[in-house]
């Protein structure tokens, strides 16, 4: 069993959430013992990352920027459609995952799988523009044609896959995200110390880079409650900040010092942070599977949650939750109810043992590793 995997999504900067599937994926296999079987077809500026991995890896250099497809996306579905099948046999590649979307118009001679992992544009279509939902709609659709297998990542995105596309309903197999938890987040090892420069107490958001992610409902729920709480808000990573109304919020809430904004922060900076917060908050208005929540809820973080699409399921419905995404005195009103009810120790160590037992990505690797050796053309 010879493993190819389309790593040309990635780049040298950090593709968020997907990259971190693949990557925990990749950790996974190659602990099975799959490192000399696994093909990486990926940019020279991404090598570092797979290498870091395993040196098992053989990681194939491509270069797809030529021509005159200076758009990522025209780019990519160039490279997939007509220079990758012919790297598929110079390498000799029996089986081929492609870990994103828009998989190229090519049908291979070796079977393929797609983690599309999920299909917002359908599941919630006001988030896009009526143009991009069309675009979406055919390269979708495309990818569902002519990959044999479809990996949807939790039971909320099987079953829009099914319910939008249920011509291909017999390809769709359901294996949930891998994840590596980190030995930072072991309880017995005692308290991270924070950060220099933040407050004693903080309520913890990340990842709000799309329109999706709900930032403006965030700020205005905390400003609405900021005087009734001691509490900062601290946000990581980059922030979707297109409307000015957004933009306004912003800045006021940083001249009050009441918000923190860290960007982004690596791996162990950022674990110490979020294992520290009073709570951490996703307002998202959509998650196929929503990883950010997961990960707070192993470290023992009460979590406070958007309730819509996969949130609770992934959550294993042991997380506090509130509805409408958008509605912000609805998130105000649950924000003063969790920070005044008393911290559970006992449910957060449980439920950080079930996440753990449900999502480690040695777990998850196995699954994978299963649906390679069942995939035959």
């Amino acid at each position: 069993m010879k493993i190819g995997i389309d790593g040309s999504f990635f780049s040298k900067k950090y593709e968020g959430g997907k990259e971190q599937v693949l990557m925990n994926l990749i950790k996974g296999l190659c602990n099975l013992g799959y490192g000399k079987d696994i093909t990486v077809f990926g940019l020279e500026e991404a090598k570092d990352k797979f290498e870091d991995i395993s040196e098992d890896i053989n990681y194939v250099t491509v270069n797809m920027h030529k021509g005159f497809f200076k758009i990522k996306l025209f780019y990519g579905i160039w490279f997939r459609t007509f220079m990758l099948p012919k790297l598929i046999e110079k390498y000799e590649v029996d089986r081929l995952l492609f870990p994103v979307a828009y998989t190229g118009f090519s049908r291979f001679n070796i079977p393929t799988a797609v983690i599309p992992h999920d299909i917002q544009f359908k599941s919630n279509p006001s988030a896009f523009r009526v143009y991009e939902n069309r675009i979406f709609h055919h390269l979708y659709g495309n990818d569902f044609k002519k990959r044999e297998v479809i990996v949807a990542i939790s039971d909320y995105d099987r079953d829009e896959l099914k319910k939008h596309y249920g011509e291909y309903r017999e390809k769709t197999r359901l294996i949930y995200n891998p994840i590596y938890f980190s030995d930072k987040f072991v309880p017995d090892k005692g308290s991270v110390p924070l950060s220099d420069g933040l407050p004693p107490e903080y309520i913890f958001a990340n990842n709000m880079a799309y329109k999706h992610k709900n930032l403006k409902t965030l700020l205005k729920a905390y400003e609405s409650i900021m005087d009734k709480t001691d509490c900062n808000l601290v946000i990581s990573g980059s922030l979707y900040r297109d409307d000015e109304e957004t933009n306004t919020l912003a800045e006021r809430l940083k001249k009050s010092g009441r918000l923190d904004l860290t960007g982004y922060l690596p791996k162990s900076e950022f674990d110490k942070i979020l294992k520290n917060a009073r709570i951490f908050v996703n307002t998202s208005s959509f998650e196929g599977f929503g990883m950010s929540a997961v990960e707070a809820m192993y470290a023992e973080v009460t979590c406070l949650l958007a309730d819509n699409s996969a949130v609770r399921e992934v959550t294993l419905g042991r997380a506090n939750y509130y509805c409408p995404a958008e509605d912000y005195r609805k998130l105000a009103e649950k924000l003063l109810q969790v920070l005044d009810s008393k911290r559970n120790p006992d449910f957060l160590r449980e439920s950080s043992k079930l996440i753990e037992d449900k999502y480690d990505y040695m777990k998850i690797s196995a699954s994978y590793a299963e649906l390679f050796k069942e995939m035959v053309r």
